[in-house]
């Protein structure tokens, strides 16, 4: 077993009686004596040793063949690819070593768990998913001890989801379309306004223009004075009904308090109209009347 000591003894019959000894491992030239010694054997000492006999007469050669046992050494996991893994995909975890004898038994673990996880060389995980996340290492063992492996880490990512990424798009599309239909409506909204504002304003210049240009005055005949008149004329209307009462305006008056009655006739009746050259003066409604 690796770490041993060994010795060596070459033994032969002669006579007259050997008188060297030789050690060789394979045809390399290692040492002289009846004896050998290998003190803590390594395992890269195994192999074939040779011991030459030889005296005057001639020489003999004799082997011993060196199995050194060891436990598992240079124990490493490994993972196929990165390492880094979608939600759904499989992954295999490998682990080697060396050792005398063969290794028999490999074991996986996962840290921070406390039994193993799976068995052999070769650990396999297929449809993996977030849990399996995390660190794993293998041991290996023969009958002459284990030894473990460092660890290796499994990352496993979350697998992108298409048809929410599309569902998140034509959300998006749809919110941009109502987003852009609402601020047409706005502006539609504003621009009717404003046209209704302008035709509104249009339309009562217009009025303006229409009650600039007609003034209806108020006329009070008690202050009505002569000098807003200047020529008197009269005219004769036949009245639709003969019974109704006229009144004749005396227009030297300034403030128009002479005033007389009379009855017409059937025939005729007289009245005054007064006017000037811009203005008429409608008796019936009492009011002035500038016309252009």
């Amino acid at each position: 077993m690796e770490g041993d000591s060994v010795n060596l003894t070459c033994s032969s019959d002669a006579n007259p009686p050997v008188q060297n000894y030789s050690w060789f491992r394979g045809i390399r030239y290692i040492g002289s004596g009846r004896l050998y010694i290998i003190s803590k054997i390594r395992s890269d000492q195994s192999g074939q040793y040779k011991c030459k006999s030889s005296n005057e007469l001639g020489q003999k050669y004799s082997a011993v063949t060196l199995n050194v046992l060891y436990p598992p050494k240079n124990v490493t996991a490994s993972i196929s690819g990165s390492g880094e893994l979608m939600e759904g995909d499989s992954v295999t975890l490998t682990c080697s070593s060396e050792s005398n004898p063969p290794v028999q038994i490999y074991s996986w673990f996962k840290v921070n768990e406390t039994s193993s996880v799976g068995s052999g060389q070769t650990y396999s995980i297929t449809n993996i998913n977030s849990s399996h996340s995390g660190w794993f290492y293998c041991e290996a063992q023969n009958e002459v001890g284990s030894q473990t492996s460092a660890a290796v880490l499994v990352t496993v990512n979350h697998r992108f989801n298409y048809n929410l990424l599309f569902g998140i798009k034509a959300a998006c599309g749809g919110l941009f379309i109502i987003i852009i239909t609402i601020i047409m409506l706005i502006m539609y909204n504003r621009k009717r306004k404003q046209i209704n504002n302008k035709e509104t304003s249009a339309i009562n210049e217009n009025e303006g223009d229409v009650i600039s240009n007609t003034t209806y005055t108020n006329v009070d005949l008690k202050t009505r004075s002569s000098n807003l008149y200047n020529t008197l004329s009269s005219q004769t209307v036949y009245p639709e009904n003969p019974e109704e009462t006229y009144t004749d305006f005396n227009s030297s008056s300034p403030i128009y308090e002479n005033l007389s009655s009379h009855v017409p006739t059937a025939d005729y009746i007289n009245t005054v109209t007064i006017w000037t050259t811009r203005d008429f003066w409608d008796i019936g409604e009492g009011r002035l009347c500038t016309c252009d």
